[in-house]
Parts: structure tokens; C-alpha cells; sequence
């Protein structure tokens, strides 16, 4: 009875025992462990439309980056060395088409010939304690002239599809910045913080999370799911959504977005491997006591692959 009694006591304390392991158990975490030489090339699509009162848009993108890491501190702080190895856009509006490919050498107008110029730079990027330091190495990027008209704010969109801010707001996802460094617990949803511009004045404000296009600003976030295999990576899960802008009330239109997507990020270096996610927008306000509305929709899809000795050398 004695020995019953005793065996009953062991195994109740070693189940205990168990269980706490469990508990104590650290949640997984991700953190960039890429190490000096890593190199990976990232495509990033984007289709877009938008429509309101007498006009529509559309645009089509797709650019891939090069990016090797340069240097790594101690600390953990890295230097990327990045580059454009293509960059197509078609924008449709207005009645008009602009184009542009990076295959092609020469043609084109003034924002082609500038973009071609961005395509042949390296940059540089530096992290340092999980943000955006800084980003050096783009041509100087003019504004139109005040009451310059249409045309000038034109040129300088299609100059920004390859700008600082652009590359920045692709960096968010492909970093995952949203997520390095946090505890990650099923369920629960993660945000990048709101931040100035690395590089100070320039271009004004960032495009938090990336995910909208050159203009917009709602911030995405990043809803944990677990671990999986993404291809032959172990990676974490997450469903992404969208919040709107922030904005004081009663300042800039009313915004309602809605927005579904999904990716996956290696738990080995804590870089994204895929992203797909589609968006829609819709906007409403008044101006000079006319009331108007336009809607937007688009959809963005990042893919990573491991470049070949040929493209790794090329960075």
C-alpha cells in the first residue's frame, strides 16, 4: 500500500515537473542572423487601380532587389549593400500611358532617364538597434516647383517608384521589422511603430509597413499563426491586415480600409520569404464645401529566392 502511495506522489511531482517545463518554455522570437557575405534577391509586385469623381488609375510594378549584408556588428547592427536588378512600371490615367523598363537602356523621358540612373547605384543601408539608420547613395530627388502644375507632379511620382522612401517601406516587409525581437504568441497582432524618416528631411513621411503604394500610410499588421514549413524553412506564420490612417478628427478624409493577406518569415535569419496581401480602400470627404469619394484596391506579392553565385557576385 505504502509503495502505491509513493509511486502515485512520483508521478504526480514528475507530471508537475512537466508541466512547468512547459510553461517556461521561451516564445519564439525572431532576429536577423544573417551573417557578412549573406546575399538573397527579393521580387516585389504590385498591382494597383483607383477611382473617383471623373478619373481612374492604374499601375503595375514589379522590382527585384539585391541585397547582401555588407558588414555585422558585434551588436548586431548591419550594413546592407542594395540594388536594383530590374524595375518595370505601367501607369495608366488621364488618357495617358507611361512606361518604364529597366532592360532598356536607353528612350524614354526625363523620369526614365533619372530611374535608369537610380537602377546603376549601390546603396546603402545601415540598421542599428532594429530600425532604419540610414539610407545613402540615391540621386538627389527634385520637387516639382510650387504651382508648377500636373505634369511636374507627374515626373516626380514616377521619379519616387525608385526613391529612398519606396526602398524603405519594402525594407519594413522584407525585414519584418514589424515582428523582429518580439515574443511572438499565437493570436496575437504586432505593428511597426510609427517613426521619423531615417534621413531626416527629404521626402517627407515614411510609408509605414510598405504595403499601399508610394501614398498611402495605414500601417499593416501582423496577426501570429504558428510555426511552419515555408519550402524546405522552418518559418513563422501570420496573417496581415491593415489599420487606416491616423488622423486628427475632422482633418483629411474619412478612410475605411480592408485588407487580407498572409506571410511567412524564416525563423533562421528573420527575413521574410513570402508575402501576398490584397487591399481596399475607400476615402471620403469634403473640399471647399464639395463632398467627393475615391476608392482604391491593390495587391502586393513578395517572393525570395537565393541568388545564383553569378547574381550574388553582381550585388
Amino acid at each position: 500500500m505504502k509503495r502505491t502511495w509513493l509511486v502515485t506522489v512520483l508521478i504526480s511531482a514528475l507530471g508537475a515537473v512537466g508541466v512547468l517545463r512547459a510553461d517556461d518554455k521561451k516564445p519564439a522570437k525572431l532576429d536577423w542572423t544573417a551573417k557578412k557575405g549573406d546575399a538573397a534577391l527579393f521580387t516585389v509586385k504590385r498591382s494597383s487601380s483607383s477611382e473617383g469623381g471623373q478619373f481612374s488609375t492604374k499601375e503595375e510594378t514589379e522590382i527585384q532587389y539585391r541585397i547582401e549584408v555588407a558588414d555585422r556588428k558585434d551588436n548586431g547592427d548591419l550594413e546592407l549593400k542594395v540594388s536594383y536588378a530590374k524595375a518595370k512600371s505601367k501607369q495608366e490615367g488621364r488618357d495617358s500611358t507611361w512606361e518604364f523598363d529597366s532592360a532598356e537602356k536607353d528612350g524614354g523621358d526625363e523620369a526614365a532617364a533619372f530611374l535608369r540612373g537610380v537602377v546603376s547605384k549601390a546603396i546603402t543601408v545601415k540598421l542599428s538597434g532594429g530600425k532604419i539608420a540610414d539610407v545613402a547613395g540615391f540621386p538627389e530627388l527634385e520637387r516639382p516647383e510650387q504651382g508648377g502644375g500636373g505634369e511636374g507632379f507627374r515626373l516626380f511620382r514616377r521619379k519616387g517608384l525608385l526613391s529612398r522612401r519606396s526602398l524603405e517601406g519594402d525594407l519594413d516587409l522584407i525585414l519584418a521589422r514589424a515582428v523582429r525581437g518580439q515574443d511572438l504568441e499565437s493570436g496575437k497582432e504586432y505593428r511597426l511603430a510609427r517613426e521619423e524618416p531615417a534621413g531626416g528631411e527629404g521626402e517627407g513621411r515614411r510609408r509605414f509597413g510598405g504595403l499601399f503604394g508610394r501614398g498611402g500610410s495605414p500601417r499593416v499588421l501582423f496577426k501570429y499563426q504558428g510555426e511552419d514549413k515555408a519550402g524546405d524553412q522552418v518559418a513563422a506564420k501570420f496573417a496581415l491586415s491593415a489599420e487606416p490612417p491616423q488622423r486628427p478628427e475632422g482633418d483629411g478624409p474619412r478612410a475605411e480600409v480592408k485588407s487580407e493577406g498572409a506571410a511567412a518569415v524564416s525563423m533562421k535569419d528573420g527575413l521574410l520569404l513570402k508575402l501576398e496581401v490584397s487591399t481596399k480602400s475607400k476615402f471620403e470627404g469634403e473640399r471647399d464645401g464639395q463632398s467627393f469619394s475615391f476608392s482604391t484596391s491593390s495587391k502586393t506579392v513578395i517572393l525570395r529566392e537565393t541568388p545564383s553565385k553569378k547574381e550574388a557576385a553582381s550585388v
